[in-house]
């Protein structure tokens, strides 16, 4: 299989010339995104300086990340780079927001009925009428519903338990190890604080 040859071309990489002045021919390629040429330690793209970027930025962790983009000695400050970065950093916060009010709203299904089930349960018992699924209903709706973590923990369950439920259900040995190690002892700890 024959490798292929990137286009390059043998001139000044100006990231070279401006910051270290440098102005000795090179072999440059040319960036992806904003097509400049650069030599091969200035063609990795990095953020573009802009006066309002940290403001647009409220996440603490993404701002520091920022910050460690200017700062690199390599690259090129590339505007496609930039604007893509920025919209990045946009959707996740938007993202980790929306997550959050679902996380913290009551749950849908809790206050619709009390007969929702309770999906790793009844895959591990293999019925929603066994007697273990409705001691955890029961602890579900009367304890877990009254405070915000409970909520936010039922909230999360929803979210990640079918895709649980669909990996135990093709084991009989995952489930047996839910079973005994995971619902058996807190169905125990449920009995010694009289919550049954």
């Amino acid at each position: 299989m024959a490798i292929e040859r990137r286009k390059s071309k043998r001139s000044v990489c100006n990231e070279c010339r401006v910051r270290n002045t440098d102005v000795s021919p090179k072999r440059l390629y040319p960036c992806q995104l904003c097509e400049g040429w650069f030599c091969e330690y200035h063609l990795t793209p990095k953020l573009v300086y802009i006066r309002d970027l940290r403001s647009v930025i409220k996440d603490p962790k993404w701002r520091l990340f920022v910050e460690k983009e200017i700062k690199r000695d390599d690259g090129h400050p590339c505007m496609p780079y930039t604007r893509y970065k920025i919209k990045e950093i946009e959707l996740e916060e938007h993202a980790e927001q929306e997550l959050m009010t679902k996380l913290l709203s009551p749950p849908k299904r809790v206050r619709k009925s009390r007969d929702t089930q309770c999906f790793i349960a009844t895959a591990v018992y293999g019925t929603q009428f066994a007697r273990e699924v409705g001691i955890l209903k029961n602890f579900r709706d009367l304890i877990l519903t009254k405070s915000l973590a409970g909520r936010v923990f039922i909230n999360a369950y929803y979210i990640i338990s079918p895709l649980i439920v669909h990996i135990i259900s093709k084991s009989c040995f995952i489930k047996s190890i839910i079973r005994n190690f995971m619902i058996k002892p807190l169905l125990h700890k449920l009995k010694e604080k009289m919550v049954v």
